[in-house]
């Protein structure tokens, strides 16, 4: 089947006419499984007060992770105050937002430590690297994402920590096609709710979905890999999001898998929309793994 056949078959698949009949895999789900488990829950009042709510939170947790969930509709206007004062307070790069119109909810996604950025960013780094040793790419065949908001126009909206897109995208087809996201071993949970926020909401343009945790005690890093794909049980759904790779590394920089994987592999069509004659996928061995967490654990 060709890629665009079967890009063709998810979309169908996961985002069928208004989602009708989708009951525990709605695209709303991930939001609402996440707020389940958010202790910390807030009515927005105004950008001023949500933003002194933030400063609070991270007195109280200067080096972890937190989310927290606000009630009531945040405007388009609020979010662009919000972006302001964030900025003005130095705070912009460790807050992400994810909003959900429907329920007049919106989550907050706090990262505090230093260590969460250089992980993504060595990912990020990494990842780049490999794409430009690809016959016929280069650095410049993709494009960065940071904390830009992704929008499903009048449903919902989403930021991420760092992904990257083909430079064919523009417009309302910008939306990233790998996403890295770093966070604490405590929140895993509740980032692998965000792997199925991007996976279903992006409508397939979001194709990859990279989780990294950091554990401080002791040192332990683990990465797992997040696509759609056929279930393993019977389902209406031919496509879902799962974990298909998982990596475990210690302190000592030993690499293990759970699910018996050798290796780091994001295959081509993740990554590019368009076929090629070198459809080389993107590897990072188990030795790679172990370096680039050695380098990182210097930092935690």
């Amino acid at each position: 089947m060709s890629f665009r056949n079967e890009n063709r078959l998810l979309v169908d698949s996961v985002n069928p006419r208004g989602w009708a009949g989708l009951s525990s895999k709605s695209p709303s789900i991930p939001f609402q499984m996440q707020a389940r488990l958010i202790p910390h829950k807030f009515r927005f009042k105004s950008p001023g007060d949500l933003v002194k709510t933030i400063m609070t939170t991270i007195d109280s947790n200067s080096s972890g992770e937190s989310f927290l969930y606000f009630d009531d509709i945040i405007t388009e206007d609020d979010f662009e105050m919000i972006e302001k004062e964030l900025k003005a307070a130095q705070l912009r790069t460790v807050v992400r937002f994810t909003s959900e119109n429907p329920l007049n909810a919106t989550i907050l996604r706090i990262k505090a430590g230093l260590g969460y950025n250089i992980v993504a960013q060595d990912l990020y780094t990494e990842i780049v690297f490999k794409i430009a040793s690809i016959p016929g790419h280069s650095r410049h065949s993709i494009s960065p994402v940071g904390a830009t908001r992704f929008l499903v126009p009048g449903v919902r909206s989403k930021q991420g920590d760092q992904g990257v897109q083909p430079i064919n995208r523009v417009g309302m087809d910008s939306w990233p096609s790998l996403i890295i996201e770093v966070g604490c071993s405590e929140t895993h949970e509740l980032l692998r709710l965000d792997a199925e926020w991007w996976l279903f909401n992006s409508e397939c343009r979001t194709r990859f979905f990279i989780i990294a945790t950091i554990s401080r005690d002791p040192l332990h890093l683990r990465i797992e890999c997040w696509k759609m794909s056929p279930p393993a049980t019977g389902t209406v759904y031919p496509f879902l999001p799962q974990c298909t790779h998982d990596f475990n590394i210690d302190s000592a920089g030993v690499v293990t898998s759970s699910l018996g994987s050798t290796e780091l592999l994001i295959p081509y069509d993740c990554i590019f929309d368009h076929s090629s004659s070198v459809t080389q996928p993107i590897i990072l061995t188990f030795p790679e793994l172990s370096l680039l967490a050695n380098k990182m654990f210097r930092f935690l």
